[in-house]
């Protein structure tokens, strides 16, 4: 019975180190991903303060007329909500129907027009 008991525990062993080599490596991609967005979003925050700079500097525009166009925007698909939501976009090259987050079509490949400098 013994030798039966060692040898269940080691395979729950070895399975138990082969599911925490896993979750290492899934926890390591998404520290990588985390990073990625926030450099992203710290370079669309750049631009963004940048952007609005210059317009304030040459167009005379102030801080209601930004916060006026960023409601008007996040109204766009009748929620208030923080997020400009994503929609069918249709490809130019085949004229199948894609998702506006993605950048190249899912049949053909070919580059999907972007709505915003910022996508």
């Amino acid at each position: 019975m013994g030798i039966f008991n060692d040898t269940y525990h080691q395979q729950t062993l070895a399975r138990v180190g082969t599911e925490a080599s896993q979750a290492k490596s899934q926890v390591q991609e998404l520290e990588r991903e985390v990073l990625y967005m926030s450099r992203r979003v710290e370079r669309l925050s750049i631009a963004c303060q940048a952007l609005w700079e210059i317009l304030r500097e040459r167009a005379t525009l102030s801080e209601d007329d930004i916060q006026g166009k960023m409601l008007e925007i996040d109204l766009r698909d009748g929620e208030l909500d923080g997020k400009m939501t994503r929609h069918p976009v249709r490809c130019a090259a085949c004229g199948r129907m894609s998702n506006s987050a993605r950048t190249n079509c899912l049949f053909c490949g070919s580059e999907l027009p972007k709505e915003n400098l910022f996508e």
